[in-house]
Parts: structure tokens; sequence; C-alpha cells
């Protein structure tokens, strides 16, 4: 298939967009406007660490997996953790790899298989806003009130909002606009008054990075977020994720199926801020075939490689994925 070239095709406040020809003009035109809204509050030093730092939102194609992403591709295969392409539309920016992604398909609201319920970009920059355009004081006041949180039990700790620090951070970013309806991976706190009721601290932080604008995702969002139909799932043939997208903590018997992509890739987007070190820093959450994530008390769950990558991703062989050890 043919992409075309990998151009700057936008800009929000001096933030680049990029993306192959091959993605709608539409969504880089969505990405700029959520970029501008999210910011649109913020102070300004905010916006100039941003800048500064190279920040760029790169939008994948839904022709294409993650890692046909330039400024992704150190991830393809990365030795000793999950495969990207399997687990992610979309990452988070760090200041040693300052891209945040997202699927072309999220932004449009046409045909998501994978996150109807909620934006992925709004989520994904909120790490790069974190990582970049926050001072190291500001992320070490992050960290502690997530510390806190995790130890006074504020969050039913099996929550993705738990994780860590850095998905405390997004999903309390996705809730400060309003960009999901999901309650389970936020422990019921999805709008920015629920955030100031349950945790005033990581409201304050939030006003620190983005203001306290009127803009809410729903505004003027292509369409209602809506809630994923599940398909019907076996025990028996399936491994059955957390709603964290990481193993039981027990390893899995092999033979075994693979996840089908919907479970796979349900809570386990890379964020590319949980290593931030380099290279294939970042890949140690666990899923079958992948280490412990962070957190989760999860077992490791050994090497793995998993085949048909592009045609599971994209849909046309949600099932035609098997675990190679």
């Amino acid at each position: 298939m043919e992409w075309g070239e990998y151009t700057k095709r936008g800009d929000a406040l001096g933030i680049e967009i990029w993306s192959y020809a091959c993605v709608d003009l539409r969504a880089i035109r969505i990405a700029e406007h959520i970029v501008d809204r999210m910011l649109e509050a913020a102070p300004a030093d905010v916006v100039r660490r941003l800048v500064a730092g190279g920040a760029v939102v790169a939008i994948i194609a839904r022709c294409q997996v993650t890692t046909d992403i330039p400024a992704h591709a150190f991830m393809r295969w990365a030795e000793g953790g999950r495969d990207t392409d399997t687990t992610t539309r979309g990452l988070g920016g760090t200041e040693e790899s300052p891209t945040t992604s997202c699927g072309e398909e999220n932004l449009l609201m046409e045909d998501d298989k994978f996150y109807p319920s909620e934006n992925i970009l709004v989520h994904e920059f909120g790490h790069t806003v974190m990582n970049i355009g926050l001072s190291a004081e500001d992320r070490g006041k992050i960290k502690k009130l997530y510390d806190a949180a995790y130890a006074s039990g504020l969050y039913d700790k099996t929550a993705y909002i738990m994780e860590n620090e850095d998905e405390y951070w997004a999903e309390g970013t996705q809730a400060w606009f309003n960009a999901t309806i999901r309650t389970d991976v936020t422990a019921g706190v999805n709008t920015r008054e629920k955030l100031r009721a349950r945790d005033p601290g990581l409201a304050a932080m939030m006003v620190r990075a983005y203001g306290d604008g009127a803009w809410r995702y729903p505004q003027d969002s292509p369409g209602p977020l809506r809630m994923k139909r599940r398909l019907p799932e076996s025990s028996e043939e399936r491994s059955s994720p957390t709603s964290s997208g990481g193993s039981t903590g027990e390893q899995p018997v092999a033979p075994m199926a693979a996840p089908d992509v919907e479970g796979t890739m349900e809570r386990v987007r890379l964020a590319a801020s949980a290593g931030g070190a380099g290279p294939g820093s970042c890949m140690s959450a666990c899923l079958p075939g992948g280490g412990g994530a962070p957190g989760s008390g999860a077992a490791g769950c050994g090497a793995a490689i998993w085949m048909g990558l592009r045609e599971a991703v994209l849909g046309h062989a949600a099932h035609a994925t098997v675990k190679m050890s």
C-alpha cells in the first residue's frame, strides 16, 4: 500500500503535526484543534518547554501500525518486552523521544475498534505535557501525589490510574477534559468535577499544567463517545487479561491462544514515559510474553514473538496471532 511522504501537515501553537500523506486531512485538523484547546489556558512556560523540547504529534494511519511512525520505529521487536504494534495505537512523548502519536481512526471517531470510549490523543499528549512541559519540581509533586493516593487507597489499586505516576497523570488529564466515558480504568473519575472532588491535589496540578479553561472534549468532538462492544470470549481459548491489559499474575500454560486484539490492546498503551531512558527501556509492562508491569505484582511471562502483527492490529485477522516461545 502506498502511504505517500511523511511530512509536517499541521501546527498547533508551534507543536508540529506529522503524518504520511494517506492520513485524512480531517484527522490533521482535529489533532491541531485538540492540542490548541488543551493548551489554550496553559501557562506560557508549559507551552514554551513543549516547543523548545521538540514536541511533535504524529498520526498513525488506519492502514499502519505504531512503529510505522519513524520516531517509534526503534521499538519494533524491542528485545525483552512486549510488541508495540499489538498493544498500542498511540504513545506519549518523552525528552528523549518527544513524539506523541495517535491513531487516525480515534481522532475521526470512525470505525475505532480499540478506543471508541475515549480520546487517545488527550491521554498520550498528557504524557508529553508531564514529561516535557512541566518542570522537574512539578513532576516530583505528581510523584508524591501518586504515592499518597496509592498508599491511602484513594483509587482502586487495580485500576489503570494506579499503574504508576505516568498513568495517574494521563488518566487524570483525560478526566480533566472529559475525554473518556470509562470508569473502570479511572476508578470512576472521568470528569473534571469528579477529579476535583476525589483528588484535589491532582486537580491543582492540572491547573498548573493546563489552566482552568472551559473546553471539554465532547463539546466539539466528531461524534459521541461510546462504550466498546465486546466479542464473546471463551476462557478456555484465550488468556484473561486484567483491565490494565497485563497478565493475571499466573504463568500462561503453553500452547496458549493469543488474546484477541481488543483484549490485548485494552489498556496496555505503551506510555513511552514508563521507561524514558532510551530505546527499549519502556517495554517492560506485562502481557502474555512480557515482563511484570510495575506496581501490578504480576509475574513475568517470558519471551514471546507475536506473528501476523499488521493483520491482527488492523483487524484483518483478529485471531491470527499465535504465541511463540
